[in-house]
């Protein structure tokens, strides 16, 4: 009859470590998923918002409609020299 004897302590932490790691792993991936999936979610929120909401002024001076024209327009204004 053959008894061996070894000590597994060290491998039994080795163990624990590695399952540390990996429960600290999946956190993150949780936490990075569900971040991303929200960052989605919001992006599809906007654009709803966008459709829904009258045109600003920053999209109108976008589409051609500068400050100066609209200035020289009004009979306030007055020339600088």
């Amino acid at each position: 009859m053959f008894a061996a004897a070894r000590d597994v302590t060290e491998q039994m932490r080795a163990q624990r470590e590695v399952v540390e790691r990996l429960t600290e792993l999946e956190r993150f991936q949780r936490l990075t998923v569900g971040r991303e999936l929200k960052m989605i979610e919001l992006k599809k929120e906007i654009e709803n918002l966008k459709k829904l909401a009258p045109p600003s002024k920053t999209s109108l001076m976008a589409k051609g409609d500068s400050m100066e024209r609209r200035a020289s327009s009004t009979s306030w204004t007055r020339e600088v020299v």
